[in-house]
């Protein structure tokens, strides 16, 4: 569900907070109440509502083939990883390094952060096992600086995803706002400085914790446009 929630977060025209919004209310319920529903969301036109779910339906499958494919990412990274270390206990260094960079190039493409740190911490045993050889100081200090900016994305993406979870919660607990304290809530929420402009996020990953995270904010305000 927390995938499907982050996916569903990418598109935020009004037809795609609508269906969002009854995903929410399906959540919400031990047993399926179509009534229910339909009284408390209002937004949710009756004759409208085979569509949604239809229209629901065919992005949460949608959603399924998307975090299978990112699976099989984590899978290969691993692997990639195991086959490195395998062959730098075999002293085959410069074949180690070259998996290595596949590695690094498949963890950049998908923003994979703990591997690419990990990544990082085998290029440095590489180069002490290398003695460092047609290692300038520059090439050392990138290295440290690649490291830091991978961390600092990292970083910044948990305090997105942290502001998103708060979010969500607050938004489960209430289902939708309707008081002024609870809008209040929400508004503390929404005013921390990451929320007020996307350049803040520096990742495509942190980018769909905003929107995500704004989604939700205005699907409990029942403000669509």
């Amino acid at each position: 569900k927390k995938f499907f929630k982050l996916f569903a977060s990418r598109r935020l025209n009004k037809k795609d907070l609508i269906y969002l919004n009854l995903f929410y209310a399906i959540d919400k319920q031990k047993e399926y109440d179509e009534d229910k529903i339909l009284g408390n969301n209002k937004s949710i036109q009756p004759k409208e509502l085979p569509k949604i779910k239809m229209y629901l339906y065919e992005r949460i499958l949608k959603s399924l083939n998307i975090y299978h494919a990112n699976s099989s990412v984590n899978r290969k990274l691993k692997e990639l990883l195991q086959y490195s270390e395998n062959l730098y206990e075999k002293g085959l260094l410069d074949q180690s390094r070259k998996v290595l960079k596949k590695a690094e190039v498949l963890a950049n493409k998908y923003e994979k952060f703990l591997p690419l740190m990990e990544i990082i911490e085998w290029q440095k045993r590489l180069d002490q096992a290398e003695n460092a050889s047609g290692k300038s100081d520059e090439d050392i200090v990138q290295l440290f600086e690649k490291e830091e900016c991978i961390l600092n994305k990292f970083k910044n993406m948990m305090e997105y995803a942290k502001l998103s979870s708060r979010t969500f919660l607050l938004t489960h607990k209430l289902h939708q706002t309707r008081t002024p304290k609870e809008n209040d809530l929400y508004n503390a929420l929404i005013s921390h400085p990451f929320l007020k402009n996307e350049s803040y996020a520096d990742s495509f990953q942190s980018k769909r914790f905003f929107y995500f995270t704004h989604a939700i904010y205005h699907l409990s305000k029942n403000d669509y446009i």
